[in-house]
């Protein structure tokens, strides 16, 4: 069924236009510094068209598009996006209203007319198509990557938004209950919270512009626990869905700001039943979408129904800035670094990769004394080196290698691509898991810092945590002139590096002070402009702000009674007027109220509690500025009077009711309408003298970090702080896990400045993460858009053979796993993978194999449809058993704090192992000081316990880390244990069949790799197949796990652990123990203990002496007490024995 609804029409603005040639620019463009004395008039009116910052979008076109009842469904067809352009371009028009054929006029978020659209949107494919494209080299280059950017970013916020409008349209006439479920996903997967009965109460002005407060029926499970649920998190994007009478519908995007619980809406509603958000707009610069919803709660236009969309967990922030980045790089036709190499016009424009251009000096040299730590194993030995020579005889480069194996640290593949990217502008280094790739980079860092020692170096990464570790590396080698820009760090240290830190402890330059100072007092004009007028909406009052023009225009004679009332020498009142926005705000506030100029007495004391709220005391003692402030205050009352004798209209003489009919005359003649778009056009000027801020904040930080040796970013940052990086005349950067980030993302930091790209990084491994599988190149589809392939992947491994591939250098030698788990890696993906001497370590603590696949047949949690993580998947067997894998390998007492991580593929399965660990039985063990340090520092150990020489008494959860697979990459663990948790009979694999993904998990490890999964179906994936067949060759697959047990002079012993299928049956390990000693016949006596787990232990000496066997049978928790006690009196054995480990039901 089709609804007949559709995108409302945007209301027409009641200002005026301002003429051209009769307005002030700077009162336009936020704050005249003249004010009032301005020669220009200061009215507020609609901007004039093209008019620079004018906040306005793209010209909307009539919405074509209506809702439907059943669930919206847009399957991604290449020959349609292939042959279907955008915009007009389309055989049938444009899809919708933000459909057009340049990037730069797309919102960034979808449109309600967009969000109801039944076309699929153009997408064009990634491989060019050199004689049918509509655009090509770098400008389709940037189209391409801002179409499949924003889809991959926007497609779940337009699915979410569709399926709340269809709730919106069926429940609209129907009450709210007083309970529901908030958690809803659309037939798509998307999952989102979804708010009822939702309610404007509240409108406000802040730092950041219009804030609006908006309530909503709280669910009775969420009452006491809306925040700590992680509700409304601040920053996280929100949506209003509305509908109204006329059967329009509206979508308006937020950031959340804060979130507030039943008890802020109280007083109001005098229950617990409701709740309440406060909410910023997502776009504050457009206009419409303000004023338009502004209107609909003025009451200005047909009455609207709401409902509130929580995305969770989504920053708008985090994909915005990338393509707003994007849509500048095509509106500015600016240059992007190596364009002829990643964006050529044609298949026959790339050429042979040069020397860096800031190296062609013949007298340029790169010296490599910086990172030489050993003395040369041949007789020839050179230092310094130039690239332009070095690079046009292969026996100098191959004497060039020599000399960086023999004297530096560095191994054969690191030797290698060192020299290579130093010879090469545009560079690339592929690292296999543990080969050093941050060491390499570091090393690079230093000999390009020597060689140009006043130019800072760029260093990018796609995460935080990345840039974090190679900022670590950095300082350890002794570059600390670092400044790391954006936030996000969880690291103390990196605090001394933050632009933050460096900004509040740098000397001031007047100028950048004055352009700061003068941002910052039209913010705050703006802001309170901006309060004034938001309660002239709420509070059914008139400030001086909504009055003042009116006055000024309709009413001369009332203007000059309240803007003259100031004595020309009445200084000490000035903070009157900036607080309450120029001469006579504070009058006309005192005249509302009732008050009498006449009335000194009652005049004096309304303005010291105006002095008392915006302004701090002075410098003079109080009998000073109080005698100053009566001299004043007769000053100006005398001055009222010689102003009320020369007009007409002495508004001081009329009592509090004629008063009060004069405000609602004229409040009536000002009107609603002109109120909501004088508030919405300060909201305008407001974000231009924001922006003004940040510009001068970024004049300040581009002094400050252009003397640094290193600039740390994200690749967000770099997109954000894109401006002020184009004006350092940057010449070289070095991207860190360059595999994980998109094209994108990528251009983000090739500035027009940059002479020398090198990426570091591993294509094998995390591709950049996707929200929609089909531009993945693990679908079908996907592999013709190709979303999550990395420009470092597209150099060196192109999709098309006609494309000739970049040369990389490719790292060797790995420093982190065991060979035995490097093997994994040699098997399937690395085959010349070789090992450091430094990776023999001794064995695991208390295991007997240093890898082993425990496997079972337990199958996978079933979904939980209703959950907001239905999507993903657990399981409980594998749960169970790595809580008890855990409790054993702690008590050891070989690992501490972080040593051990524990791997899972699904969040869900990541959540119930966390919450598993965190409620079992404490563990008992010995810690060192560090380990107590770091545990207090959690506030998982007393602190007395640092004092203690005993064992601690510790969760389980606090010892040991907890990663999905994805957010593992790069990092290690001592020992990791992985859980594979899909066990199924359709033998599905999900996600787990990606190999870049198998390579993540199966090479983190350092000495021990567990692995708890169904290796029957695993094995349908050719990666996990060689994987287990490895497992399976070396004897280290099975059902039960071997172990290691102390005993308490510490000598191990031999065990075999599983969990029986069979709950009545009971199997040993030897059938050679005697059956006439009393063990048999305790075990025996044991067989009819139900549900019940066998261990069996064999001490190292007589290893088949039928009484020196322990037999101990382990009983489920639920266990009766005569069975408890039954399970005492089986456990005969030497007295030393120390029974460790328990893998109970």
């Amino acid at each position: 069924m089709e609804y007949s609804i559709k995108e409302g029409p945007t209301p027409l603005n009641s200002l005026p236009y301002l003429p051209k040639n009769n307005y002030c620019q700077d009162h336009v463009l936020g704050k005249c510094r003249l004010d009032d004395q301005c020669r220009y008039p200061h009215e507020i009116g609609q901007v004039p068209v093209g008019f620079a910052f004018s906040g306005k979008g793209p010209a909307f076109e009539n919405a074509m598009n209506t809702l439907l009842s059943e669930p919206q469904s847009r399957p991604i067809i290449a020959s349609l996006f292939h042959s279907d352009g955008p915009g007009k371009l389309a055989k049938l028009g444009p899809r919708h209203n933000n459909d057009h054929e340049e990037i730069e006029n797309i919102r960034i978020l979808p449109t309600t007319d967009e969000i109801l659209s039944k076309r699929s949107p153009h997408l064009p494919l990634k491989n060019a198509d050199y004689a049918n494209d509509r655009l090509h080299g770098k400008a389709r280059l940037i189209d391409a990557q801002f179409r499949h950017l924003r889809y991959d970013s926007i497609e779940s916020i337009r699915d979410v938004c569709y399926h709340a409008a269809q709730d919106l349209a069926k429940t609209d006439a129907k009450p709210c209950a007083a309970d529901y479920d908030v958690r809803q996903i659309t037939p798509q997967g998307n999952q989102y919270s979804l708010f009822r009965n939702v309610r404007w109460e509240d409108l406000a002005f802040d730092r950041n512009g219009i804030q609006i407060r908006m309530s909503f029926n709280c669910p009775k499970s969420l009452r006491s626990r809306l925040l700590s649920a992680g509700h409304f998190e601040k920053g996280m994007l929100a949506a209003l869905i509305g509908l109204n009478e006329e059967h329009h519908l509206s979508v308006t995007y937020f950031n959340i700001d804060f979130g507030q619980g039943t008890e802020s809406m109280r007083p109001i509603t005098g229950n617990h039943d409701k709740a309440s958000v406060w909410l910023t707009f997502a776009e504050p610069s457009d206009t419409d979408t303000i004023r338009k919803l502004l209107y609909s709660f003025q009451g200005l236009s047909s009455p609207e129904s709401f409902l509130l969309v929580e995305f969770p967990k989504l920053l708008y922030a985090g994909f915005s800035w990338a393509l707003k980045h994007l849509q500048n790089l095509k509106s500015k036709d600016t240059a992007i670094a190596f364009s002829e190499l990643i964006a050529p016009s044609h298949l026959s424009s790339r050429r042979e990769i040069p020397a860096p251009q800031y190296t062609q000096s013949e007298h340029f040299a790169f010296n490599l004394s910086v990172i030489q730590n050993k003395k040369p194993s041949h007789g020839f030995f050179t230092a310094k080196f130039n690239p332009q020579q070095t690079a046009q005889c292969p026996e100098s480069t191959e004497n060039l290698v020599e000399t960086v194996k023999s004297t530096t640290t560095l191994d054969d593949g690191q030797a290698v691509a060192l020299c290579n990217s130093l010879l090469r502008s545009f560079s690339f280094v592929k690292g296999p898991p543990g080969t050093g790739k941050s060491y390499l980079g570091t090393a690079l860092a230093q000999v390009i810092l020597n060689a140009n020692p006043t130019q800072p170096i760029l260093v990018v990464s796609q995460t935080n945590q990345a840039l974090d570790g190679f900022i670590e590396d950095l300082t350890h080698k002794g570059i600390t002139e670092v400044a790391r820009l954006g936030q996000g760090s969880k690291k103390d240290w990196t605090a001394k590096y933050n632009i933050h830190t460096i900004r509040d402890q740098a000397k001031k330059v007047r100028e950048e002070q004055r352009l700061m100072s003068e941002a910052r007092k039209g913010m705050e004009g703006l802001r309170r402009e901006g309060i004034g007028w938001c309660d002239a909406l709420t509070k059914g009052g008139l400030t001086w702000n909504a009055v003042k023009s009116f006055f000024k225009k309709q009413y001369p004679e009332i203007f000059k009674s309240f803007h003259s009332i100031k004595s020309p020498h009445s200084e000490i009142l000035d903070d009157l007027h900036r607080a309450r926005s120029g001469d006579g705000g504070y009058a006309f506030e005192y005249w509302c109220t009732g008050g009498d100029i006449n009335d000194i007495e009652g005049f004096r004391e309304y303005i010291k509690s105006l002095l008392d709220t915006c302004s701090p005391p002075s410098d003079s003692s109080t009998s000073e500025s109080s005698l100053s402030a009566n001299s004043q205050i007769r000053s100006v009352n005398s001055h009222a009077k010689s102003i009320h004798e020369s007009v007409h209209q002495d508004v001081w003489a009329q009592s509090l009711a004629e008063r009060e009919k004069l405000i609602a005359k004229w409040k009536a003649e000002l009107g609603c309408y002109t109120t909501v778009d004088k508030l919405v056009e300060v909201q305008r000027r407001f974000c231009v003298v924001k922006d003004m801020q940040r510009q001068a904040q970024l004049i300040t930080d581009a002094r400050l970090i252009k003397d640094k040796q290193i600039i740390g970013m994200t690749t967000t940052a770099c997109a954000q702080e894109w401006s002020m990086l184009e004006g350092l005349n940057l010449s070289t950067v070095i991207c860190e896990e360059a595999g994980e980030i998109t094209e994108a993302q990528t251009l983000t930091m090739l500035l027009p400045s940059i002479k020398h790209a090198m990426f570091i990084g591993d294509p094998d491994q995390l591709r950049p993460q996707l929200k929609q599988p089909s531009l993945s190149m693990a679908t079908e589809t996907g592999k013709l858009y190709r979303l999550d392939e990395s420009l470092f992947e597209r150099m060196v491994s192109p999709s098309s053979s006609e494309v000739k591939a970049l040369p990389y250098s490719i790292l060797t030698v790995q420093r982190r796993m065991h060979p035995d788990i490097a093997d994994l890696m040699r098997a399937t993906i690395y085959p010349s993978l070789k090992d450091h001497a430094s990776t023999a370590r001794p064995s695991v603590a208390g295991m007997v194999h240093r890898t082993f696949w425990f496997d079972h047949q337990y199958p996978e949690d079933c979904l939980d449809k209703g959950a907001l993580d239905s999507t993903s998947y657990s399981n409980t067997f594998e749960c169970d058993m790595i809580c008890e894998l855990v409790r054993h390998l702690l008590k050891t007492n070989d690992f501490g704090v972080g040593d051990i991580t524990i791997l899972c593929p699904y969040n869900k399965q990541l959540e119930n192992v966390q919450k598993k660990l965190a409620e079992a039985a404490k563990c008992s063990i010995f810690l060192s000081d560090a380990d107590k340090e770091s545990l207090v520092g959690k506030r998982a150990l007393p602190e007395e316990e640092l004092r203690s020489r005993s064992k601690s008494s510790i969760d389980l959860a606090s010892m040991v880390r907890f990663a999905s697979v994805d957010g593992f990459q790069g990092q290690e663990a001592k020992v990791i244990i992985l859980s594979a948790v899909r066990s199924n009979p359709h033998e599905r694999t999900g996600f787990l069949s990606i190999t870049n993904r198998i390579n993540v998990a199966c090479s983190r490890a350092r000495d021990g790799f567990y692995i708890l999964g169904n290796s029957k179906v695993l094995k349908t994936v050719a990666m996990w197949r060689t994987i287990i067949d490895d497992f399976e060759r070396k004897g280290r697959l099975g059902t039960r796990e071997p172990v290691r047990l102390y005993s308490k002079p510490l000598s191990y012993h031999a065990v075999t652990l599983w969990r029986e299928p069979a709950p009545n049956r009971i199997n040993l390990q030897s059938a050679k123990i005697d059956a006439a000693s009393d063990s048999i016949a305790d075990i025996n006596a044991a067989a009819s203990v139900q549900n019940a787990n066998l261990v069996t232990l064999m001490p190292s000496a007589q290893p088949f002496v039928a009484k020196s066997w322990t037999v101990i049978i382990l009983v489920p928790p639920n266990a009766t007490r005569g069975r408890a006690h039954l399970v005492r009196r089986l456990a005969r054995g030497p007295a030393n024995t120390v029974l460790a480990l328990t893998f109970a039901v």
